[in-house]
């Protein structure tokens, strides 16, 4: 075995978070490609009643009124990617403290096995989530009878105000928790899986705001998925992460303010 590739194992067995890591920078620069500023149009397949920058809204609106089961089925599955996308982009990097805990409760030989059903887990909450989320950002323009332009300045101050309460505040530590795992067997199994459902459902509590706003907005805006992806990780990952509630309320409503100018 040659110094590189020793090098290289040695890595993947002390940083076992490394994957997850890698997963959420590729969809980052995938994004980055796709969406860059005289591509996305081209690239990003729409809705017919997608709008620029708008374009997760109008697939989901497409789903209820695609030509035919298969079209419906088409622009669902397509929708379902981009909103996966984006949980992958912002909520990777403030789990990979976690995910590393949970590779490190095991022994050596499965702690890549560990991350992978605690990812899978993690991620199979928030895909739940997509089918509600993501239709519902392509309703409500329609059902209000207003441009998802308007409303993105509402759902911002919605995650504003909901950074002040103290649902925020539990769920909050209660993201930074995760129980001992046993270390083998299939009952180490069925714990990673249970821990990673149990660690997706309080994120999903704990971001449902910035999430909400993210759909509406559409997944062409990464100037505010950058933004909203600094506040989740500033929250998780800081030592007072709690304690940030105001500044990042703030934040969220210059960040509502702004949106207004949106064309």
């Amino acid at each position: 075995m040659t110094a590189l590739a020793l090098s290289l194992r040695r890595a993947w067995w002390r940083h076992p978070e490394g994957l997850a890591a890698g997963a959420a920078g590729a969809v980052w620069a995938v994004l980055l490609v796709v969406l860059v500023p005289g591509r996305g149009d081209a690239a990003v397949p729409t809705g017919s009643h997608a709008m620029a920058g708008h374009d997760m809204a109008g697939i989901a609106h497409d789903m209820g009124s695609g030509d035919g089961r298969g079209g419906a089925a088409l622009s669902s599955v397509v929708a379902m990617a981009w909103w996966l996308a984006m949980v992958a982009a912002m909520m990777m990097p403030s789990v990979l403290p976690t995910v590393r805990n949970v590779a490190l409760t095991g022994p050596w030989n499965r702690r890549q096995r560990n991350v992978g059903l605690f990812l899978t887990a993690y991620l199979t909450v928030w895909a739940a989530t997509g089918l509600v989320a993501v239709p519902a950002a392509g309703w409500a323009p329609e059902a209000l009878g207003v441009g998802a332009p308007t409303l993105l300045p509402g759902a911002l101050a919605v995650a504003a105000a909901w950074e002040l309460t103290r649902g925020k505040r539990r769920a909050l530590r209660a993201c930074r928790l995760v129980p001992p795992l046993p270390p083998y067997g299939s009952r180490a199994d069925w714990a990673c899986l249970a821990a990673g459902l149990r660690y997706g459902r309080r994120c999903v509590v704990a971001c449902w705001a910035l999430m909400a706003a993210m759909a509406i907005a559409g997944h062409a805006h990464l100037a505010l998925m950058a933004l909203l992806t600094a506040v989740v990780a500033a929250q998780r990952l800081h030592a007072r992460g709690p304690r940030l509630a105001r500044p990042i309320a703030l934040t969220l409503v210059t960040a509502a303010i702004a949106a207004t100018a949106l064309p």
